[in-house]
């Protein structure tokens, strides 16, 4: 061959030396009369909900829920699920609402807006 190539792996930084190294080496000083205060106070920040859409259905052969979730960042997650058991058409829109709330729980969401069409549910 013309060319030899060595490969060499890079040493593995274990985490602490790393932020060690960043403790002694800062990157910038900040000092406290260059901070200044914002031009709002801060009771106007404005925290933004998920929102969870929820329908439920039931026919005569099929029973079934439908959800969208948007995040508070406005990312869309729609989900759709088939319903195995024997339900009535209310009893489909809980589980559709359950169903959401548990996908929220997983998303770890903390502030949530709930909309749906069952006025029972709601």
């Amino acid at each position: 061959m013309e060319f030899t190539i060595k490969y060499v792996p890079a040493k593995v930084i274990k985490g602490h030396a790393l932020a060690n190294f960043l403790a002694d080496h800062p990157c910038i000083t900040v000092r406290l009369e260059e901070v200044t205060a914002p031009d709002e106070p801060m009771d106007n920040i404005k925290l933004l909900p998920w929102k969870l859409f929820f329908d439920g259905s039931k026919t005569r052969t099929f029973a079934g829920v439908r959800i969208l979730i948007l995040s508070s960042k406005g990312y869309k997650y729609p989900f759709y699920f088939n319903l195995e058991l024997e339900c009535t058409n209310n009893q489909a829109e809980y589980e559709a609402l359950i169903l959401g709330l548990e996908l929220l729980l997983e998303l770890e969401a903390s502030m949530i807006e709930i909309i749906g069409d069952s006025k029972l549910v709601i």
